[in-house]
């Protein structure tokens, strides 16, 4: 069996691991997280979830609805509810499990204030559905979920560069 996840770890890594922590290293991280991902600022967060419920209360309040795939993991929801709002589930596509756009459009009311678009298992969202979401709806907030697809392109475009906002 190939592992998933094998952790290379030589000795500057060890040293690393058991050096007190300088008081800038998670502003370098995030420093060097944006510039790698081509993003102006990145914001590290212990969870992805807090991160998520944090920023849709900054930008939308309460009592909004979110539209988000179906098929995602649990934190996604949890993260919509804990911020006030309300989750809107949209079907996926058989063939790259990505949510089904044209249904994502098809459920905006006057009540949307957010898309979350995930990129899953190494296939990226087509940013050409989203960039027309965004067109007919700029005050929906396109937010690209990059959890499975740091760094994930659309025809050569960054997936995380196409949206309000990228969480990773």
């Amino acid at each position: 069996m190939i592992p998933r996840i094998r952790a290379e770890l030589g000795v500057a890594e060890m040293a690393a691991a058991l050096r007190w922590p300088r008081h800038d290293d998670v502003a370098r991280y995030e420093q060097a997280f944006a510039a790698s991902m081509g993003q102006r600022h990145a914001i590290a967060f212990g969870y992805g979830r807090s991160a998520l419920s944090i920023a849709l209360q900054c930008l939308l309040g309460s009592g909004r609805e979110v539209i988000c795939p179906a098929y995602t993991c649990v934190v996604v929801a949890h993260a919509i509810v804990t911020s006030g709002n309300v989750p809107v589930f949209i079907d996926s596509h058989a063939d790259d499990f990505n949510m089904d756009l044209d249904a994502a459009a098809a459920a905006i009311t006057s009540r949307t204030g957010a898309i979350i678009a995930t990129s899953l298992f190494g296939h990226p969202v087509n940013l050409e559905h989203t960039d027309a979401l965004r067109a007919a709806h700029p005050d929906v907030l396109m937010i690209q979920d990059c959890a499975h697809s740091f760094d994930a392109r659309w025809q050569g475009r960054a997936v995380q560069g196409a949206g309000d906002f990228a969480i990773f």
